[in-house]
């Protein structure tokens, strides 16, 4: 497997997982960004960069590394006991539906990690609290839990991760 920057000819194939990937989990709502927003949801100015994983010439996951969301900015850097450190969120991550559990998630997950490391900002990241999987990735791999919070479309559970 490969993990690349994508590009906008990627965004077809990347609305398309995304989609597979909604229906499959339903967290918590497949509907939450309809397919038909998404390309501008994905390649909005909030958006700082954004990976593929792909395999045999396919994208089989997508993640993403966003500006801060200002709503939880308060709770990440009183969590990292940082008033002043630049932050950067990873967003949205998704894979094929049919390679759960092939370890592609957690692989765009270390390479966003390393990648926000990179530039010296702390890596931080909102999740459905009612993701309990995904709450024990971030866990094992040094992500600590700030806080939960309540959005208009549900409860989500903050996590922070050090420079190191």
């Amino acid at each position: 497997m490969e993990i690349r920057v994508a590009d906008l000819a990627d965004q077809a194939e990347i609305i398309a997982l995304y989609e597979r990937s909604q229906l499959a989990t339903g967290l918590p709502n497949p509907l939450l960004v309809p397919s038909s927003e998404l390309g501008q949801k994905l390649y909005q100015r909030h958006a700082i960069e954004r990976f593929v994983a792909v395999e045999a010439g396919r994208i089989v996951g997508h993640a993403l590394i966003e500006e801060p969301n200002p709503n939880h900015e308060e709770e990440w850097r009183h969590a990292l006991q940082n008033t002043d450190g630049p932050l950067m969120e990873m967003g949205a991550a998704f894979v094929e539906p049919a390679l759960s559990g092939r370890g592609i998630w957690t692989a765009l997950l270390h390479h966003r990690i390393k990648a926000i490391r990179e530039t010296s900002a702390y890596p931080v990241t909102a999740t459905w609290s009612v993701n309990e999987h995904v709450k024990r990735t971030f866990r094992s791999h040094g992500g600590m839990y700030a806080t939960r919070q309540s959005t208009p479309l549900g409860e989500v559970d903050l996590f922070v991760f050090q420079l190191q």
